[in-house]
């Protein structure tokens, strides 16, 4: 899709224009900018003139929820309209996908199936060499050839079956890649929040929702390992 910046700029000008309220923010900057409180009289000036500012504040917000409204009202419309067509290539994604995974199971299952074969072949081939290695041995020391027999007993004993491994299949398609990705899921918090205790690396993925608690504790009880404090703010209320 083409977009002319002439055209953008236009329409960014007029709804700037249309978006802009009758307001002078540049006396207020100023006197905020050099005021100074010096007595009960500044203190009370400066008071007043923020109770203004605050109802300044509260106009722009008037001033823009209706567009704001109207706005949002587009933006899920167009948003629902986007998530119509997403999910449905999301749901084809994920049944072509399971498919294909599936496939690739298959075939790891067909390799570990060969693997397990020829590794018992290998160990059965291993063992029966041990076996008449050992026959061997017993056939000298009934003759009373001692050194013999030992000599093919310490053979019998270095026969071992030869490693089997047979290299997982490369499936290879064009756009698509196959990984594993590690996943989690919790099972028991106060095991980990213990570890986590004696562990530094663990703590950092410890979240706590310090405002909740304080709404919750701060007037009436003690947490092990939170601090509760108290900060004087100024609330002006707009008229």
């Amino acid at each position: 899709m083409q977009v002319y910046s002439s055209t953008s700029n236009r329409m960014e000008n007029e709804m700037d224009y249309q978006l802009t309220p009758q307001i002078d923010l540049q006396s207020p900057t100023s006197w905020a900018s050099s005021m100074v409180i010096t007595n009960q009289d500044d203190y009370s000036d400066a008071a007043s003139r923020l109770v203004e500012i605050k109802s300044m504040r509260k106009n722009i917000v008037s001033f823009f929820a209706e567009p704001k409204q109207k706005a949002h009202e587009a933006w899920k419309a167009i948003v629902a309209r986007e998530k119509f067509f997403t999910d449905k290539l999301d749901e084809i994604e994920k049944i072509v996908k399971n498919k294909m995974l599936a496939w690739t199971s298959e075939q790891e299952r067909i390799r570990r199936e060969a693997e397990a074969k020829l590794r018992k072949e290998a160990e059965e081939k291993a063992e029966a060499e041990r076996k008449r290695m050992l026959a061997n041995a017993k056939r000298n020391e009934t003759r009373g050839n001692e050194e013999r027999a030992q000599e093919w007993k310490e053979k019998a004993e270095e026969i071992k079956p030869i490693d089997v491994y047979i290299a997982p299949v490369k499936i290879k398609a064009e756009g698509i890649q196959t990984k594993k990705v590690w996943r989690g899921s919790i099972e028991d918090v106060g095991k980990f929040l213990l570890a986590a205790s004696q562990n530094p690396k663990l703590q950092q993925h410890i979240t706590i929702n310090i405002n909740s608690l304080v709404r919750q504790f701060a007037d009436n009880e003690e947490i092990p390992g939170i601090k509760f404090f108290q900060e004087e703010t100024i609330a002006a209320k707009a008229v």
